[in-house]
């Protein structure tokens, strides 16, 4: 196996895993509304995760490991995502919110750091702002 190789399988298992906690946060309400799962399939094909492996992801769930990235922008951009499946079917739940902070930890932030970019992420999402001036304002 050569390195690259190895590191598109490292990445790709990374992306099936931010797939799977999205998936999670679309789930965590019962079941997947049509705009949450038209939002899966934007952010699987961005991962190129075809709809085949997003259903196996679907049916089960836990196969996958937090693996987040170590870029700092990287790592924002996997919150962002969150947040944007969290608000996707306008309702933001408890477990949904739990969730996200459970995998913001997982991502690297510190519980103080999560909750100064939670509602501030929200806020992005809701106001429509996209992820690369959301992740200026957010370092500035």
């Amino acid at each position: 196996m050569s390195i690259s190789d190895a590191f598109l399988g490292g990445e790709q298992k990374r992306n099936e895993s931010h797939l799977e906690n999205l998936v999670e946060v679309a789930l965590s309400n019962g079941k997947i509304v049509d705009e949450e799962r038209a939002l899966l399939e934007k952010f699987a094909n961005r991962l190129s995760i075809s709809k085949e492996d997003l259903n196996e992801i679907i049916l089960n769930i836990g196969k996958h490991p937090i693996n987040p990235p170590t870029g700092k922008e990287d790592r924002y951009k996997r919150f962002f995502r969150l947040i944007q499946m969290m608000l996707a079917d306008g309702i933001i739940g408890e477990k949904q919110d739990r969730l996200i902070h459970k995998f913001a930890i997982g991502l690297g932030y510190s519980e103080e750091r999560t909750e100064e970019i939670y509602d501030q992420t929200i806020q992005f999402v809701k106001d429509k702002v996209d992820f690369e001036d959301a992740f200026e304002k957010l370092i500035h």
